[in-house]
């Protein structure tokens, strides 16, 4: 019971962790999109096959699903890519917000609104971050005490 109660805590921490690296990847991801589309003009599909090839790790899928061109609109695929990712409502919206824009402006336009989004995303990240260094342990140790007073109870 009590390697039950400590998996769940652990779960939960691994969880926090998974999510913190993600939107830390997303952001430099955006990063990349931003300069790519402001200093090179790189068209979005094969900005999306780059990323979906060498960007952050995290992504990888997100853009590999971005890059499959199956004749739906790009802000639809964002969104169905953005709602595959797991992440708490309102990161996933602030990210599904972009998919809107893109590829629907001008490269001024949408750097502006990648950046906008990626300063959010960077402090749902900070936010993130502090989560996971405050509550992972509490998630670990709570798991622990829950799996021990199920053993005691139970025996």
């Amino acid at each position: 019971m009590a390697f039950a109660g400590a998996a769940l805590g652990f779960e939960r921490s691994a969880r926090v962790k998974r999510r913190a690296r993600l939107l830390s990847a997303l952001c430099a991801a955006l990063g990349v999109m931003a300069e790519e589309i402001s200093l090179l003009r790189t068209p979005l599909p094969e900005l999306f096959a780059q990323l979906a090839e060498r960007g952050p790790e995290e992504t990888r899928s997100f853009f590999a699903g971005l890059s499959a061109a199956d004749g739906s609109p790009l802000s639809e695929r964002w969104s169905a890519c953005a709602d595959a990712l797991p992440l708490a409502d309102e990161e996933r919206e602030t990210l599904r917000a972009l998919g809107l824009s893109l590829g629907r402006y001008d490269a001024v336009s949408q750097c502006a609104h990648i950046e906008h989004t990626r300063a959010l995303l960077q402090h749902m990240t900070d936010q993130a971050r502090s989560e996971r260094d405050g509550k992972a342990k509490t998630y670990v140790g709570l798991g622990l005490s829950l799996g021990a007073m199920l053993a005691v109870i139970l025996l």
